[in-house]
């Protein structure tokens, strides 16, 4: 089993909770896995404040990830991205929130979503809103 298949196989079947296990948490984690640094705190926010925020203010929240992961990691194409780099996705044919996964190659995407905790699936019902690059140095473990 190659490096990123055990690291993702270490997250799958993990159960969805706000704030403990959400997509956010989970990139978090992700990263940490890489070796990238992750600040607790960003702009005064803290990661168990970020749940808080989620559910008073989610654009607010959603933004305030978006520039965290400006500040920690190199945006990117989000149709280039390449496997281990993080995207923010939005499903094609529904209302619901854009989300953060993990790209894993192939189309498919690793995420933690509410009502179906950690899984793995297909990005084709899923338009690429933005992207940010794991740093290549991480990407070959």
């Amino acid at each position: 089993m190659s490096s990123f298949a055990r690291l993702t196989s270490e997250l799958l079947g993990r159960e969805y909770e706000l704030g403990r296990w959400d997509c956010f948490a989970l990139v978090l984690h992700w990263l940490e896995l890489r070796g990238v640094q992750v600040p607790e705190q960003f702009e005064g926010v803290g990661r168990d404040d970020y749940a808080e925020l989620f559910r008073r203010a989610p654009e607010e929240a959603k933004a305030l990830m978006g520039r965290f992961f400006d500040t920690i990691l190199e945006p990117c194409d989000p149709r280039h991205v390449q496997p281990g780099d993080i995207l923010l996705v939005r499903p094609l044919f529904s209302e619901a929130p854009a989300f953060t996964v993990v790209y894993a190659g192939n189309g498919q995407a690793l995420s933690a979503v509410e009502g179906i905790g950690t899984n793995k699936f297909t990005l084709t019902r899923y338009e690429p809103v933005r992207g940010w690059q794991c740093p290549r140095q991480y990407h070959t473990l």
